[in-house]
């Protein structure tokens, strides 16, 4: 995956070391370039350089000004528009300059591959004196560690999706159940009501802001000119935040014989198919699965056999190819995504069907505005998993694998920022937050040293079927409230290491690759926690499709973390990392190129994330609380005891 801009720093730069500078890039792709445009950003973010071509040819070469030192904390972007999507690349100026060789030549070269696209950037040195540095270019040495969520948030606060579709089509229980937004309401579709400029932000879901359009209903001639244009104005924005990053078409399923999709919606696919709706991603969303499931196990009923659910999803599947997915690619053909949903709580991996399809579909249109796809979404934790790694890859995991040096830091303040970042793209609904206080990130770095301790009676989570976890939490949250016995004071010598300053040490490989595991593990498990409670129930019984809100408090932390703990596979996770640490040694020679510490990471966390088949067929099946847990008291970080007073 492309990396994205992020923040540069050049605090390690010794006073003799000369300025090291790019003089010029080179662009060489397999497939002829559309256009090519470059940006170099200060550390404030303000534009020093741009610079735009259109070549129509396979390569293209920029030659920039040599007032634009690569050792200052400013950020180049990158962007070509290339066959269907447009890519966007960031690379750091430390990044290059810590590429450089200091022994090397005065001219070398730094050269990465992204798909089908060669980047080739020269570095020369320069002197010192009077660098000429652009206004509003930082020049001190503060190497102040900074989440690259930050940068990110700069540049995209959030995610802005247009949704369209006629009345009765789902969209507001589709918007409440994927982005956890209870206020943003559509409106019915009438004529006139849908105002598709009008954006409509919430506040359950600060990083969410939402377009509705009308549905191409018999009549309204004008709504397919009035979409097209909206789609062109937001594609032909400068800004990232301003453009439309992605486009679910609600279209209801029909019913056997029923029309697929009325002619305004299959027009404005087909405009789609050609071309001519630009490269925001377009995702087509046939709703209310749950109907059609039930009309096949009426019709099954009917005939005098007894189905099983298996039965009866595979016969509806069959109608819906056969009435539904055929004709529209005939229609439209095979090119345009499509996922089918419910909103009913037994489908709700339909639902991370749908989030995961439009993560991918953002990623390769723009970075950033994938990243805020997965910090908004509230339905599937894969893809939090997938965004916090994307992340992580920008800056600080590559640094695990490159010969960066962070003086004067110590692993404290590295863990800081990584912590950040993960939570971040979390975005729990965290009023207090807790998840960034001082006490959770002392009982995280804490847990590192921890996990060393072998404990052969582990019985929850990671690993073991979901309905193990789900019981564990269930039981944990229903009937007398015990409080969870985490003593985080008494444990705070462990994490004494912390206040080292950064060295590349075996050791602190291992403690950084466990405190990421055991972060996002712990994450996982609250993300489900606050499922289960977001679950809302119906009177009569049953569930509701809407959730409920969901605040984090320090009990949810202690149990996702306790459960995590006593993980039954926990020790063998621990076992890979230091067979790992091992192979790499002092030496940072690692064993499979320069992403194998990432790849590593990312193999871990996959081996140990509930799947979420798994977790949404347990979880539909749970029986859903009382609501009591709204009423518990919170607790504090340390349980009460006559040595160990409470933490507030």
């Amino acid at each position: 995956m492309p990396p994205t801009a992020t923040q540069a720093s050049s605090s390690h730069i010794e006073d003799d070391t000369p300025l090291v500078v790019v003089s010029e890039i080179t662009f060489k792709s397999d497939k002829p370039l559309k256009s090519v445009k470059i940006k170099i950003l200060a550390g404030n973010g303000s534009v020093v350089h741009q610079d735009v071509k259109t070549p129509e040819s396979t390569q293209v070469i920029f030659q920039l000004p040599t007032n634009i030192p690569f050792s200052t904390e400013y950020t180049l972007r990158i962007e070509h528009p290339q066959f269907i999507f447009r890519k966007t690349i960031g690379i750091e100026g430390k990044e290059l300059f810590d590429a450089y060789k200091r022994d090397g030549p005065e001219k070398q070269t730094w050269k990465r591959s992204y798909g089908g696209l060669g980047v080739t950037v020269e570095l020369v040195k320069r002197s010192k004196e009077s660098p000429d540095v652009p206004e509003g270019a930082s020049t001190d040495n503060d190497d102040s560690l900074s989440p690259t969520t930050d940068r990110i948030l700069e540049l995209c606060p959030r995610f802005r999706i247009l949704v369209m579709g006629k009345s009765g089509a789902g969209k507001s229980s589709l918007i409440n159940k994927a982005f956890g937004v209870t206020d943003a309401q559509v409106s019915h579709n009438l004529p006139g009501m849908a105002d598709i400029e009008r954006e409509i932000p919430s506040k359950d879901n600060p990083h969410f802001l939402l377009h509705d359009s009308q549905g191409f209903e018999h009549g309204e001639k004008d709504t397919l000119d009035v979409v097209q244009n909206f789609i062109k104005r937001r594609e032909e924005m400068e800004e990232i935040k301003a453009k439309l990053h992605a486009i679910w078409v609600c279209i209801e399923i029909p019913t056997v014989g029923g029309r697929v999709m009325e002619t305004g919606v299959e027009n404005f696919l087909k405009l789609r198919a050609s071309g001519k709706l630009g490269e925001v991603p377009i995702i087509v969303v046939f709703t209310k699965y749950d109907r059609l499931v039930s009309t096949e196990k009426i019709a099954i009923t009917k005939a005098g056999l007894e189905p099983t659910d298996e039965e009866v999803e595979a016969n509806a599947n069959a109608t819906l190819k056969r009435e539904c997915i055929g004709p529209f690619e005939v229609l439209v053909g095979k090119n345009i995504p499509y996922v089918v949903v419910s909103t009913r709580p037994q489908y709700s991996r339909t639902l991370g069907d749908l989030v995961e399809v439009t993560y991918e579909n953002v990623e390769k249109y723009i970075m950033e505005a994938a990243v805020l796809t997965g910090i908004s979404q509230r339905i599937n934790p894969d893809v939090k998993i997938r965004t916090s790694i994307e992340v992580g890859k920008q800056k600080y995991w590559r640094g695990l694998a490159s010969n960066t040096t962070l003086p004067g830091i110590t692993l404290r303040d590295f863990l800081e920022v990584v912590h950040t970042d993960i939570v971040k793209v979390w975005d729990f609904e965290d009023k207090h937050k807790f998840l960034l206080s001082r006490e959770f990130k002392t009982l995280m770095l804490n847990s590192v040293e921890v996990s060393g301790q072998r404990n052969p009676n582990r019985i929850l989570v990671g690993g073991l079927p979901m309905l193990g976890a789900i019981a564990g939490i269930v039981s944990a949250l229903s009937g007398p409230v015990a409080p969870i016995v985490i003593p985080i004071a008494a444990s705070v010598l462990l994490a004494l290491w912390a206040a080292e300053v950064w060295q590349k040490t075996r050791a602190n490989l291992g403690r950084i690759m466990t405190y990421i595991l055991n972060l996002t593990l712990v994450m996982q498990n609250l993300f489900w926690i606050q499922n289960i409670l977001a679950t809302k129930p119906q009177q009569g019984g049953g569930t509701s499709p809407e959730r409920v809100s969901v605040p984090i408090t320090r009990r949810f932390i202690k149990l996702a973390f306790q459960l995590y703990m006593n993980a039954a596979d926990r020790d063998n996770l621990l076992t890979q990392i230091d067979d790992y640490t091992k192979k790499v040694a002092f030496s940072f020679v690692l064993p499979s190129g320069p992403d194998a510490t990432i790849n590593k990471i990312i193999e871990l966390i996959s081996s140990s994330t509930i799947s979420d088949e798994e977790a949404f067929k347990e979880h539909s099946r749970i029986r859903v609380l009382d609501g009591s847990w709204e009423h518990q008291e919170d607790e504090a970080w340390d349980s009460p005891s006559p040595s160990t007073p409470p933490v507030n």
